[in-house]
């Protein structure tokens, strides 16, 4: 009986191999929210029997992890250049609308700008031509990849090293921003880290597959100190956080003004306020806690619309946010209606989603006065029709008939076995721009009508002389 045992689990491994695909996973430093969400994606691989191998490329001076749990790393850091995020924070407070978005990235202009005397080439001429290491990863025989949209470096790799079926995740909402249009096209899938419900209806490929909440840890019990701020919170707490780079303690004074008179003008209210500099006095109160780093996704949990697993006070109301997709899918899913202040960059679109469904209101930060922050407050948190709509698109989000995860892995496998995946390729990829908004049917019959109008114009011009001719000779024999 035992010998039998043993060879249906033999039978049952050597099935498991056969089943099991072997993926490469290109990683760039960039940032931590991209090196997170690839090497998420990366552990949902390795939880499914995959044998997923991360190389991670460059170093970043904000961070020193690899972000996955469970798959094997191999390291490329021989380029000098460290990639960082250099956000000027003030910028972000100062100025509003599409330039302020280019001034805050300056710094990150100067960084690629860098990248592109340093890192690029060292990934073309070092990396790129570092034999040695590219025979090791050919050795390695990788049947599939998984890249970043923000690099094309990836791309190049895998026709190196001889992987022509790949998808590719995109860390943010689905723009149309492309570094390499031809590669991006010929990716079996784009796995986009937001969620359809939490986008506008438009026409988008059937290669397109939202995946948004996949990197979304689950809520852990606060540690004694916040325990204890949300026992104090008699008639519930507000969660102020505006991101990781604009830092709260640069805020303009009359914005810091505002938010202070108007968390004073309810003082029955405590405000939990990622706040970066713990001894400013100017926006002490004391119903004000400010602390350097905050446990976001922790206190979410505690809303009154998602009591959770370790909820004992769930009395947190809103949430006031600068309104970044991390922050907006972590509120939907933690049930919390949001007060928007968006400050850059895609954060303005993320801002009209969420009025556009109805699950918060957006302010604009160079008009905000504490009278409107005030009015916000106590609209959101009166007005039961936020809640009930941030309810219902969790739990739209929560009962999809496929998780994110079963969503990722369903068509990575579905690519693995099928792909590269030419199907689903729409015509419009293959044609040029005329004939893309069809320009090239428009323009001439844009011309042929002008000139049909330019003829007719000529023939009513010229029969109009005629017949003013033949009246002036008319008149002329009667007179």
């Amino acid at each position: 009986m035992q010998i039998v045992l043993c060879k249906i689990l033999l039978l049952f491994t050597w099935y498991q191999q056969l089943e099991c695909a072997k993926i490469l996973v290109y990683s760039y430093a960039t940032g931590y929210s991209h090196v997170q969400y690839l090497c998420r994606l990366s552990d949902a691989l390795v939880g499914a029997g995959h044998d997923v191998t991360v190389l991670m490329v460059g170093k970043n001076s904000e961070f020193n992890t690899t972000g996955t749990t469970s798959a094997k790393i191999v390291r490329w850091e021989r380029h000098k250049h460290q990639f960082s995020f250099k956000i000027d924070s003030k910028k972000a407070w100062e100025s509003a609308g599409f330039t302020n978005t280019i001034n805050i990235f300056k710094g990150i202009g100067e960084e690629l700008e860098q990248l592109c005397e340093d890192q690029l080439p060292g990934q073309t001429s070092e990396f790129l031509m570092d034999h040695h290491f590219i025979d090791q990863l050919r050795a390695e025989k990788f049947e599939f990849g998984l890249c970043e949209l923000f690099y094309g470096c990836a791309y190049g790799l895998f026709r190196k090293i001889g992987i022509d079926n790949y998808v590719t995740g995109i860390p943010f909402n689905l723009q149309e921003v492309m570094t390499d249009p031809n590669s991006i096209r010929q990716s079996s899938f784009l796995f986009v880290n937001s969620d359809e419900h939490l986008d506008f209806p438009r026409l988008i490929s059937r290669k397109v597959v939202f995946v948004g909440g996949i990197a979304r840890q689950s809520a852990r019990p606060l540690k004694d100190e916040y325990k204890i701020m949300m026992e104090e919170a008699k008639d519930g707490a507000v969660l102020i956080a505006f991101g990781a780079y604009a830092k709260s303690s640069e805020m303009n004074s009359y914005l810091k003004e505002a938010l202070v008179d108007a968390f004073k003008s309810m003082p029955d209210l405590k405000f939990i306020w990622k706040y970066e500099n713990e001894n400013d006095d100017t926006v002490a109160a004391p119903n004000i806690v400010r602390r350097n780093w905050i446990p976001q996704n922790d206190l979410l949990s505690k809303s009154k619309l998602n009591p959770g697993k370790f909820s004992d006070h769930p009395n947190l109301r809103a949430f006031i946010t600068h309104c970044g997709l991390n922050s907006l899918i972590e509120s939907v899913w933690a049930g919390v209606p949001i007060i928007c202040i968006p400050l850059f960059g895609d954060q303005l679109r993320n801002a009209k989603i969420v009025e556009k469904w109805g699950i918060g209101i957006s302010l604009n930060k160079m008009t905000l006065k504490s009278q409107v922050l005030l009015a916000t407050l106590h609209d959101v948190l009166s007005n039961d029709k936020y809640q009930k709509m941030t309810l219902k698109l969790k739990q739209m989000m929560a009962e999809k008939p496929f998780t994110p995860r079963e969503q990722f892995l369903r068509n990575v496998e579905y690519a693995i076995k099928f792909g590269p995946l030419q199907h689903f390729d729409i015509a419009g990829n293959n044609l040029n721009i005329f004939e893309y908004y069809s320009l090239d049917i428009i323009i001439p019959l844009l011309l042929s009508f002008l000139l049909l109008v330019l003829l007719l114009m000529k023939c009513i011009v010229k029969t109009s002389k005629k017949c003013w001719r033949k009246i002036y000779r008319i008149n002329v024999k009667r007179d």
